[in-house]
């Protein structure tokens, strides 16, 4: 999903795993020009070097020149179950940028997948995310 405004956002999200133990946690792609609450990180490195000598990372933030920060993991995002069959939720207040959000497993179960439906004929919603922007 796409964060197109900084800020202060709830995140809730809901799975319906199928099978076993299951972990689900929300991770973050910033934009590959975002700022830092020290310095403006930018695409260049030459805006950065004050003796124009070729460095391959920015000297203020240590990043590689022209690759984007990374994705991060959303910390108290993750929430798992030892229980198949049932839906869980899981909920995390955080600061964003502009960016990328996603929601990905992060346990190592193999077998487990989304529900899609029950009774083997009734279709449901697997997964649900609600991003609210609060300040």
């Amino acid at each position: 999903m796409k964060i197109n405004k900084k800020g202060t956002y709830e995140i809730s999200w809901e799975v319906f795993p199928d099978k076993d133990k299951t972990a689900f946690g929300l991770f973050f792609t910033p934009r590959k020009d975002h700022e830092h609450a020290d310095h403006k990180h930018q695409d260049r490195h030459e805006d950065h070097c004050r003796h124009g000598k070729h460095h391959s990372r920015c000297p203020q933030c240590a990043r590689e020149k022209h690759e984007p920060c990374g994705t991060m993991f959303i910390l108290c995002s993750n929430y798992g179950s030892e229980e198949g069959k049932a839906p869980y939720q899981g909920q995390v207040v955080t600061d964003l940028e502009e960016g990328i959000l996603s929601l990905n497993r992060i346990d190592d179960n193999k077998d487990a997948e989304l529900k899609n439906e029950v009774d083997g004929c009734t279709p449901v919603v697997s997964a649900s995310i609600v991003i609210k922007r609060i300040c």
